[in-house]
């Protein structure tokens, strides 16, 4: 996936993502696109299980889904029957009882992941009130034997299994190719959208980006352009406090816009930010407007909590980067908000139903409406501001060679405490409690400090977060989080995705060594 240098080590390539290898007993199978492989599974699973709902496995569980539905041969399933297993928790009992339950998995190794969602079940008594039927693309051979539940092994239906560890790495490989050419759809999930068709220079077009923050550009492993713009902590990128829940931390946090290709002039703005909320439910006196948009649940856990501040916070930072661009000049590109799926024609423009996997309560249609105003407010503060002339940020120019060597050594470093980690708490608590170790991942505040050993500037790291996780290497989670004030925050925190990628990153750096500073 990452490629850094030809050289092999012990004969296996460096890439993270094995480039096309043959797939041990694929017969017929192989000669079909990944995407034609993917939709045939599903569509069987569904005639063959008449399900009621489809909770699908995180991260790329979603972005297939949606990667199906606006192929070629859509895949007809509507989102408002779609549940990712990472808020499983904040679904009632009511919701899934009487119900015909489609567990969907794109590849099973050791099964935590799968294991872990149907414990949840188990706990949450529903006894014969829910049928669950667990299908899974791709099983590798390690994982063959399965597991039980309800008194049958499973998985009960896969595509491929008993695959090697090349053969799986190599249907991952296409399974994450499919989705950068898609337009890096694994971030999705959690993440609005607004589409922009551009019709000046490119290089003006970052220029206008860099007008009060720090932005890199880098190719996808898919041929796509990104730029990652990071915004500091100063008094223009400020969160609404009066917005947020009390004692939420908005500094050294996740703070930025993803620019997106999707086409040859069409670019997806994808805006992220999550304060850290406290894991004591503080008071929260939301707007009305704002209750309407996140629903009846938005004051229920934590982690529904986490989200939806997350969710408040990106269209701030929408406003700002809709802001800059305005200043520029709405002449230099064309927007395209989402729509209200009543008000879509059948292939006319995009809606963000797909976030109703994630946010069950979420009013979509409200949601649209709050991104048409954010767009109206950030044109009228932009077209004020067209009159001065702002000089632009120099951020410094990365090669994507240069990026990709980074972010493996920041994949190695992460992957080296990690299991630093792991070993202190088998000394601590017994190995023989090993199974239940959870691999733990690590804060943004912790990655920084990683960068200012290595001299790398945090928009650099932030960079590096992004070409990781559009080649699925890396994994995101939150977390409690003792803070240096005294309060437990929930955060976001990074890790290695999985096992295989992780024994990959020990190899490298068994064979070279971490980067001179570390």
């Amino acid at each position: 996936m990452i490629s850094t240098t030809a050289n092999p080590i012990w004969g296996t390539p460096l890439d993270l993502i094995v480039q096309e290898q043959p797939v041990r007993k694929l017969g017929h199978r192989g000669s079909a696109p990944i995407e034609r492989q993917l939709h045939t599974f599903l569509q069987n699973q569904i005639r063959e299980w008449f399900p009621d709902l489809i909770v699908v496995i995180e991260r790329k569980g979603t972005a297939i889904l949606r990667a199906l539905k606006e192929g070629a041969e859509s895949f007809e399933w509507p989102w408002s029957k779609v549940v990712s297993s990472d808020i499983i928790e904040q679904v009632s009992n009511e919701f899934f009882e009487n119900k015909r339950v489609l567990i969907f998995d794109d590849t099973m190794n050791t099964g935590y992941h799968l294991n872990e969602l149907l414990t949840n079940f188990s706990k949450r008594g529903l006894g014969d009130k829910v049928k669950i039927r667990v299908a899974v693309f791709a099983v590798h051979e390690s994982s063959f034997s399965g597991f039980p539940f309800q008194g049958e092994i499973v998985p009960h239906a896969w595509f491929y299994r008993s695959l090697t560890t090349t053969s799986y790495q190599a249907i991952n490989a296409q399974i994450v190719r499919m989705l950068q050419q898609a337009g890096s759809l694994m971030l999705d999930t959690e993440h609005v959208e607004v589409r922009l068709r551009l019709h000046g220079s490119f290089s003006k077009f970052v220029e206008a980006l860099q007008r009060n923050s720090d932005a890199i550009v880098f190719r996808s492993a898919g041929g796509r352009t990104n730029i990652t713009v990071l915004y500091n902590d100063d008094e223009a990128h400020s969160l609404p406090a009066d917005r947020l829940p009390s004692n939420t931390l908005c500094s050294k946090i996740v703070k930025k816009c993803r620019i997106v290709q999707r086409s040859t002039d069409e670019f997806a703005i994808i805006p992220i930010c999550f304060p850290s909320v406290t894991e004591k439910m503080e008071e929260w006196s939301l707007s009305r407007s704002d209750q309407a948009m996140l629903g009846s649940n938005a004051k229920a856990d934590y982690k529904t909590r986490f989200y939806d501040v997350g969710l408040i916070a990106a269209l701030e930072v929408l406003r700002w980067a809709l802001k800059d661009l305005a200043i520029w000049g709405v002449d230099n590109y064309t927007l395209s908000l989402p729509q209200r799926l009543d008000d879509r024609a059948s292939n006319d423009g995009y809606d963000l139903e797909h976030l109703r996997a994630m946010y069950p309560a979420l009013d979509i249609g409200c949601l649209t409406d709050r991104i048409a105003e954010v767009e109206r407010i950030a044109a009228s503060e932009g077209n004020a501001l067209r009159a001065y002339r702002f000089e632009s940020r120099k951020t410094p120019v990365y090669t994507d060679q240069e990026l990709r060597r980074d972010a493996l050594c920041l994949l190695s470093a992460m992957r080296l405490i990690a299991d630093q980690r792991t070993v202190e708490k088998g000394v601590r608590y017994g190995w023989e409690n090993s199974n239940s170790f959870h691999w733990e991942g690590l804060t943004l505040g912790e990655i920084y400090g990683l960068g200012e050993d290595l001299n790398w500037t945090d928009d650099r790291i932030t960079t590096l977060f992004d070409i990781l996780i559009d080649e699925a290497t890396l994994s995101t989670d939150i977390a409690p989080f003792y803070c240096p004030d005294g309060v437990t925050r929930i955060v976001r925190t990074f890790s290695p995705a999985g096992e295989i990628v992780s024994e990959l990153v020990r190899r490298y750096t068994t064979q070279w060594g971490l980067p001179h500073g570390l």
